[in-house]
């Protein structure tokens, strides 16, 4: 089995205590529950979610947006998928 791919957020913020669901933003220092899927909405400036960090540099942030949009692409395809196989 290959070894699991670090996530990319994990560069921009860090866990607080030895649970991986609460994350202090390395820019602004705001803690952000729900893991760093939410952590990269927060710096992503994700509307309708967090409040997005107002430290972050803007070519970071267009790089998390990049980066969610794609999973949802992925989700969306993997989605169709299923649907097709339960037919």
């Amino acid at each position: 089995m290959a070894p699991k791919q670090r996530d990319i957020g994990w560069e921009h913020g860090t866990p607080v205590g030895e649970s991986r669901k609460l994350i202090k933003c390395n820019y602004c220092g705001k803690q952000v529950l729900g893991g760093i899927t939410r952590l990269k909405q927060h710096i992503a400036h994700v509307p309708g979610q967090l409040e997005g960090c107002l430290w972050v540099l803007k070519e970071v942030s267009q790089i998390m947006r990049h980066l969610s949009e794609g999973s949802k692409e992925r989700a969306a395809i993997k989605s169709k998928k299923s649907d097709l196989w339960d037919l």
